[in-house]
């Protein structure tokens, strides 16, 4: 092992051992060109510190995940329901790129070495095109039914490698981390910044970037690889911090025009492109204090955080996901809040089935019609 894993390895002993979560900063000129960040720095592997314990209800949805929604390789399902193939989008049993992202991460959260290699074989012998860029959709079956990327499951990915490099010492993650790393800034980049996909079939990339999408964390570690990311990293972020739609209400436009360099004004906020965003800042210490407050108003005032709002910041549904407020977590998990972890965290708890007699027991699901998605357990798993 290399002196550098070696001061890797040692640094995440001491975060073991402190529990710490630590708290970035970058300059006013939107630059991190000044830090030094390590693969260590964004790997929260240990349990947040709080009086409650939720290791059963993890337990559950972890069995509930590998025994009933899990293909014979290991792919997660998008829904525990199976449905008939559609050419468009993703339904039933079809494992997703961002599916094995997540499960990647929480086998790091989780140390679970067997778990992380049975996704690294998936990704690897199933998900991988030619470009060395991941195809966002598969299904046992049927071949290459998608030759497109998506670029935060990508970055998801690549993120997982390089972390499982540091913690585990094999040099075959960060061998495809750098494969991928490189065919990105190959086929991803337009107008110097990442885009949303690239479509091997056609040989297009995207126009359009979603801020949700720019993952500023894996880039800070991607750099030591390629300088080539330090200035798509600073547009990135440049992208994300003048996209808040305003003080009133602090939370993000979904897409950047890379073509007009300005943001499409949706008439809709998804809740969760904003708060995967948020997560986003939250690694790097960039988070606005007062977007914080707005998720405290909405949990502890209005008592629930819905699925869309206007953008005059109005709920338009009375939707709630698992997925919004285990992303809630996530980002208190990351800032220290553990006022904010507790109060998400309950919030997201109420919409596990806990009947043992359902099918879907130990799952965030409906418990009627028996729906189940792969990403609301996915993320509740990240948020324990």
């Amino acid at each position: 092992m290399s002196g550098e894993k070696r001061k890797y390895g040692l640094a995440i002993t001491v975060f073991l051992i402190c529990m710490s979560t630590f708290a970035f900063s970058c300059t006013n000129d939107h630059s991190l060109n000044t830090r030094k960040y390590s693969p260590f720095d964004f790997l929260h592997l240990s349990r947040t510190q709080t009086e409650a314990n939720y290791s059963e209800n993890e337990m559950l949805t972890y069995n509930f995940i590998r025994n009933q929604m899990s293909s014979p390789s290991g792919g997660v399902y998008t829904n525990y329901l199976d449905s008939q193939f559609n050419a468009e989008k993703s339904t039933g049993h079809e494992t997703l790129s961002e599916s094995t992202g997540l499960i990647m991460l929480y086998a790091l959260q989780a140390k679970n070495k067997v778990l992380f290699d049975e996704q690294f074989k998936l990704c690897v012998q199933s998900l991988l095109h030619p470009t060395y860029l991941v195809r966002w959709r598969i299904r046992d079956g049927y071949t290459n039914i998608s030759e497109a990327s998506a670029t935060i499951d990508d970055l998801r990915i690549i993120r997982a490698l390089i972390i499982a490099d540091t913690l585990w010492g094999d040099e075959k993650y960060t061998e495809l981390s750098s494969r991928m790393s490189e065919d990105m800034l190959t086929y991803n980049i337009y107008k110097k910044s990442l885009a949303n996909y690239y479509n091997k079939d056609f040989d297009e990339t995207g126009q359009f970037i979603d801020l949700s999408y720019i993952d500023i964390g894996t880039m800070t570690m991607m750099v030591s690889e390629n300088r080539r990311w330090v200035k798509i990293m600073d547009k990135g972020l440049k992208i994300v911090q003048n996209g808040m739609i305003s003080d009133a209400f602090p939370l993000y436009y979904k897409t950047y025009d890379l073509s007009t360099d300005s943001y499409i004004e949706a008439e809709t906020i998804n809740i969760i492109d904003s708060l995967t965003t948020m997560l986003h800042l939250s690694e790097i210490g960039v988070l606005e204090q007062h977007t914080v407050d707005w998720l405290y108003k909405q949990i502890i005032e209005a008592g629930h955080l819905y699925s869309e709002y206007g953008i005059d910041g109005v709920p338009i549904t009375t939707n709630e996901s698992t997925a919004a407020y285990a992303l809630v977590a996530r980002i208190a998990k990351t800032t220290g809040d553990m006022q904010l972890y507790g109060l998400a965290i309950d919030r997201m708890l109420q919409f596990q089935v806990l009947d043992s007699t359902s099918v879907i027991y130990g799952s965030f699901g409906n418990k009627l019609t028996l729906e189940v998605f792969s990403y609301d357990n996915l993320q509740a798993l990240l948020a324990y």
